[in-house]
């Protein structure tokens, strides 16, 4: 077996750049001298796996694995088995790396993780206390720790724990699930922590809202238009934080173009399977509205201000973005006084009051709001309000 460190360097540097085809074509070169390799072997696993040719991927870490039993080997094989689904092997291959190699870190990390998907968070704690032992220098341990505590209602552990975790790195999701747990007062979600949770949520995303939750906002604004917009079509629709795209399912048949705006690359990969949307795009529509010279006539905003407080920018680049009598429709959960609040649950609330004072400030004609049930909460209904304004 042939050292090509050098070669490897590059051929990864290739694979970070997404150069997959270039990437294959020096593997192939180097196994033409060096066919039993089976870090060339487990490379091609690598690469084939980010370009999700899953069988592709397996057949090269098979060969890897035949020919050497690393415990690196193990663990990327095992990272497939977790994006394939099949748990069981996951959890096998993570077993058999850490057998050899008891202070593997990555696969300890795996392991962790996927206890938590199984809902075993008594022995996901234990796992994350033997994975500080090994490096107490790494912020995984402590995080994963915090999450498990989490979820067996230690929150005052989980709170040291992520404090530990921000003393190593200073992370804006852990600031902020910090601030949540502490009660503070916030203005906005960062727009990482949107992405970090949506992208994690997306293949269970609808399963768990509609059949668990009770979500019916989409249908709910399907059957406001038809009854309080006299517009029966629209030119332009802009789907603002569209998800998986519920919205879009009842959107194609009122609009002539529909553009889906999200900041979770996976859930837009869900909404592309629908084939509603004219276009999708990975981006915080924020900045979206900011740089676009698109104008719509249609804008649905289902569920999103949830995850910001202060609505004012919100609001003033609508107005910019709007074609001449257009629409805006959209949710907030509701709550007292006369501002917003961040919640417990780490989402925002908005009182009736503030929403017709910016609609106010906008010069937005209200032509219809109505309390509505959003979803369920601990089999409670959480209560919302759904705004249809005319631009």
């Amino acid at each position: 077996m042939k050292d090509h460190k050098k070669n490897i360097d590059e051929i990864i540097s290739l694979y970070k750049l997404e150069k997959f085809a270039e990437a294959h074509k020096e593997i192939d070169n180097l196994l033409l001298s060096d066919k039993d390799n089976p870090y060339l072997f487990n490379l091609k696993g690598i690469v084939y796996r980010a370009e999700k040719q899953y069988q592709n991927s397996l057949n090269n870490y098979n060969k890897a694995i035949i020919l050497e039993k690393n415990p690196l080997f193990l663990n990327n094989r095992g990272n497939l088995y977790r994006d394939l689904g099949n748990i069981n092997k996951a959890s096998d291959d993570y077993g058999k790396a850490l057998q050899i190699k008891p202070k593997f870190f990555d696969a300890i990390i795996n392991l962790i993780k996927l206890r938590q998907e199984e809902g075993d968070f008594v022995e996901s704690e234990r796992l994350s206390l033997k994975a500080i032992k090994i490096d107490k220098g790494r912020v995984e341990g402590y995080n994963l720790l915090a999450i498990s505590q989490l979820k067996q209602k230690n929150n005052s552990d989980a709170i040291k724990n992520f404090e530990k975790s921000l003393n190593i790195k200073i992370d804006k999701l852990i600031e902020h699930q910090l601030a949540i747990l502490k009660g503070e007062q916030v203005q906005t979600t960062p727009i990482e922590y949107i992405e970090n949770v949506f992208d994690s949520y997306s293949k269970n995303f609808e399963n768990h809202l509609i059949n668990k939750l009770n979500y019916k906002l989409p249908m709910l604004i399907h059957n406001k238009i038809g009854e309080k917009v006299y517009k029966k079509k629209f030119v332009s629709t802009i789907d603002l934080g569209c998800g998986t795209g519920l919205c879009g399912e009842f959107l194609k048949d009122i609009s002539k173009k529909i553009t889906g705006i999200d900041i979770s690359s996976k859930m837009l990969e869900e909404a592309k399977k629908k084939n509603k949307y004219d276009n999708l795009i990975k981006k915080d529509f924020i900045s979206y509205l900011k740089e676009t010279k698109n104008k719509y006539d249609l804008f649905i905003a289902s569920d999103v201000f949830i995850y910001t407080g202060n609505i004012d920018k919100t609001f003033n680049l609508v107005k910019k973005k709007s074609e001449t009598e257009s629409f805006f429709i959209f949710s907030v959960e509701l709550c007292d006084g006369k501002k917003f609040k961040f919640l417990e649950t780490g989402r925002f609330a908005h009182s009736d009051y503030y929403i017709k004072e910016k609609c106010k400030e906008n010069l937005f004609e209200l032509i219809d709001s109505e309390i509505i049930n959003i979803r369920k909460q601990n089999d409670e209904w959480i209560k919302g309000q759904l705004y249809i304004v005319k631009i």
